[in-house]
């Protein structure tokens, strides 16, 4: 009787080892897990920090959060579901089972969750330290100004392919060309006007004098 005993203890904690290898795997999936009698712990992801002092690119952080809603989430229920091959109803019980015996644990003292963090459990709360969480690739990058001259780099324009510098001297070309032809405008018309002067001038025209002539002849005729 005491071998068999122990076989089930033994069973018993092998399929509790599994069942948290799998809610660590959606939490770490999906930042999100809810346990019966337990709660819910959510991971708050931050974005990348500059540290300026010592002029590093720190990679995005993460945080857990614990908060005492138990409620199960249908999706969480229909992933273990699927991944225990059962119905949704014998994965509530389980679960149900699962969180018990979990909240016992961690009020009896520090219970340490694998990869995420060191729990203390008291009468209605869980006190969180929480390991460091990495991402695997990601590590603090040094960031130090780099002044190049001259640098060039190639880029697609419709369906050609230009350097920087091609793609700058086109842009700055129509404006020279609007400029220029502004200032043939304005040489034609001057030139236009000093010609229209001297024809008139040539024909014996006096703008100053026309009147009075007119007024001459006038006079004469009465």
């Amino acid at each position: 009787m005491g071998l068999i005993s122990l076989a089930e203890l033994y069973f018993r904690s092998l399929k509790r080892i599994k069942v948290l290898a799998l809610l660590t795997k959606y939490l770490l999936q999906f930042r999100r897990l809810s346990i019966p009698h337990v709660g819910t712990f959510e991971l708050v992801q931050y974005p990348a920090e500059f540290n300026v002092v010592d002029k590093l690119v720190l990679p995005p952080s993460f945080s857990l959060n614990w908060h005492n809603n138990d409620a199960l989430p249908e999706h969480q229920v229909h992933y273990l579901a699927s991944s225990f091959d059962s119905d949704p109803e014998s994965i509530k019980t389980k679960l149900d089972q699962f969180g018990k015996m979990f909240s016992t644990r961690v009020r009896k003292g520090p219970f340490a969750w694998n990869g995420i963090a060191n729990l203390r459990g008291t009468e209605g709360n869980i006190t969180i330290e929480q390991y460091p969480m990495l991402i695997e690739g990601l590590g603090p990058v040094g960031a130090h100004k780099v002044i190049r001259e001259n640098v060039e780099h190639n880029m697609l324009v419709g369906d050609r392919q230009m350097t920087s510098q091609q793609v700058t001297d086109s842009l700055s070309k129509p404006g020279k060309k609007r400029s220029l032809a502004v200032l043939i405008g304005w040489i034609l018309l001057i030139i236009t006007i000093l010609a229209i002067v001297y024809i008139l001038y040539r024909n014996g025209f006096n703008p100053l004098s026309s009147g009075l002539t007119l007024k001459a002849s006038q006079a004469t005729i009465n």
